[in-house]
This record gives C-alpha cells, structure tokens and sequence, in this order.
C-alpha cells in the first residue's frame, strides 16, 4: 500500500513542475509586445549588398524571447534576417543600408519589452 502512495506523490510533483514550465514559457517569457510570428513576413531582397550589425539585447530569458526579438526585427522593412540568442544576449541582423537604420532595429526591440542597444 505504501508504494501507491509514493508513486502518487511522485506523479504530483512531476505534475506540478511541468505546470510551472508551462506557466513560465507561456506567461513569463512569451511575447511580451503584442506581435505575433505568423504575422512576420519574410521579405528576402535579392541583389542588394546587405549589412550586417550585431545588437545587444537585455531581458531575454528563454527562445521565446529570443523568437519575439526576432519577429519584431523581421517586420522592419530592409531586415533581411535575424539571428538571436538569449544565452548570449544577442541579435545579428542582417539588413539593406537605406531601408532600416540601426535606430528602427532598436526601437523595435524595445517595443516587445526588451533594452537594445549597438555595441561600443
């Protein structure tokens, strides 16, 4: 009898951590500006010399972040892709000089609730 009972303890706590994960990834790391990933076009541009710029991003604590930051820079007309890395706090952006500037990379991440800024 006392082996059904510790079995049922074990299953709630394995019930409860996998609930807290959910609620951290859906709640506390989610998309914390509104926008949404199939609302993010892809906008490749070809035959265009493109530029590349490597952004610090403060505030992102898992992929969910990291693929908000990423969405938000990807709508910006000119962006033709965007690495991000939570762990490293980091976006490499690559982007068409003239259509963007480094300011609207910035200000669009900071739109979805994230500090950026260009490396000194």
């Amino acid at each position: 009898m006392s082996h059904f009972k510790r079995a049922d303890r074990l299953y709630m706590i394995g019930a409860v951590a996998l609930s807290l994960l959910l609620f951290i990834l859906i709640a506390g790391c989610g998309n914390r500006g509104g926008s949404s990933a199939a609302n993010a076009a892809s906008k490749p541009q070809t035959g265009v010399a493109a530029r590349t710029v490597t952004l610090n991003v403060e505030g992102m604590y898992c992929g969910g972040c990291a693929v908000s930051v990423r969405v938000a820079l990807k709508k910006l007309e000119g962006v033709q892709d965007a690495k991000v890395d939570a762990k490293k706090a980091q976006a490499v952006v690559d982007y068409v000089e003239g259509k963007v500037t480094v300011e609207q990379m910035v200000q669009a991440v900071e739109k979805v609730g994230y500090k950026a800024s260009k490396p000194s």
